[in-house]
């Protein structure tokens, strides 16, 4: 894990609180603003294929033949929407 601590470095109870407290300051917004990004990124580009009247077949195909590097997947959509149902529910949606 990139940033870990050594093994042999143990930390206090008020150094544990910190880190937790900063994670749920910086790093739980960030990766929730991420998700929305991802989301919406979603929701354009079913706008967009909708706009040029795609059917499925044309997007599945679409996908089969995407460059390598797209910014996104069917997959990490997949996951995203999973992860967002996840939260829905911890906020009791």
């Amino acid at each position: 894990m990139i940033g870990s601590l050594p093994k042999r470095i143990k930390l206090s109870g008020s150094e544990i609180s910190d880190l937790k407290r900063e994670h749920a300051a910086t790093i739980e917004p960030a990766r929730l603003a991420r998700a929305e990004i991802f989301a919406l990124e979603h929701k354009l580009s079913n706008l967009i294929n909708g706009a040029y009247g795609l059917t499925p077949e044309d997007v599945a195909l679409m996908w089969r033949t995407a460059p390598p590097r797209m910014p996104f997947t069917p997959a990490g959509l997949q996951e995203v929407e999973l992860q967002g149902e996840d939260a829905g529910d911890e906020e009791g949606e």
